[in-house]
């Protein structure tokens, strides 16, 4: 039996959560409203079986019965050819640059005898291609945005790898652009110190989120990640969460801090 993931999100928004949630399947991105109208899906999220011939056994909500029943019966295995077994372990495993050698290498080999064998080989060299190229649009947009650290980590590992990618190119020249800034150095440390407090962030703990992003925009304060830091922390002021507490019905009935929990932040 093989899981897939399948969305209608893009692909930037994807990879950021694939890169969080690390799931052990692959996501597919469709667009249009074929696949939700042949499902009959009603609202998200959705489970379906389909056999290995195209026969949808099931599609519905929860962990029900028809569920169980459907899964327990469903017949042995894959809609994939085996030919791009390899490849899919590989990109399960997050060995992107190794999937693409072993897609590569079954093209160039013409390993791909009939039709479908190269669909899926292509469109896996497709994908492939394009979630490097949203890298390199993300690693933009970060820059953009003050986090030049994390544009950085995502453009390394692109212009480092043994693989010539196609947006190696624009990768390259993005990283020279981000490096060639006159307070890169301290940019880099900054964002060392920006990471530990998005941290707190993510933990809802956001009166210490709030007070290491002051710390990190007072001690960078010549820097763009400086600038980025004192934005954060102001926008989670402004929207009263420091002090907030996940476990107050009253801080959970405002979605913020409520009297008694709020923390005053001095800036």
């Amino acid at each position: 039996m093989v899981v897939i993931g399948v969305t209608n999100e893009d692909v930037a928004t994807v990879d950021k959560w694939f890169a969080r949630m690390k799931p052990e399947f692959p996501i597919v991105i469709v667009k249009g409203s074929a696949f939700d109208d042949a499902l009959g899906v009603r609202g998200y999220p959705t489970k379906a079986v389909v056999s290995p011939d195209g026969i949808l056994t099931y599609a519905g909500y929860g962990e029900d019965a028809a569920l169980e029943s459907a899964m327990s019966s469903a017949t042995d295995g894959s809609i994939f050819p085996k030919i791009i077994n390899k490849v899919r372990k590989l990109m399960s495993a997050d060995k992107r640059d190794k999937a693409y050698a072993e897609v590569l290498s079954i093209l160039e080999k013409g390993k791909a005898k009939t039709d479908d064998d190269r669909y899926w080989v292509e469109s896996y060299q497709s994908s492939i291609e394009a979630g490097v190229a949203s890298d390199v649009e993300l690693a933009r947009t970060e820059f953009n945005e003050g986090r030049a650290y994390l544009a950085v980590d995502l453009l390394e590992e692109i212009t480092k790898s043994k693989m010539i990618y196609p947006a190696r190119e624009p990768a390259l020249l993005l990283l020279q652009e981000v490096e060639a800034m006159p307070t890169f150095k301290d940019e880099m440390k900054g964002g060392k110190a920006y990471a530990k407090a998005r941290a707190y962030g993510q933990e809802r703990e956001y009166e210490a989120y709030a007070k290491a992003m002051i710390s990190v925009s007072k001690k960078y304060s010549e820097t763009r990640i400086g600038e980025r830091a004192l934005k954060d922390a102001q926008d989670v002021i402004d929207r009263g969460l420091p002090g907030m507490r996940s476990s107050c019905p009253g801080c959970s009935e405002r979605k913020k801090a409520c009297v008694k929990h709020a923390v005053e932040i001095k800036q």
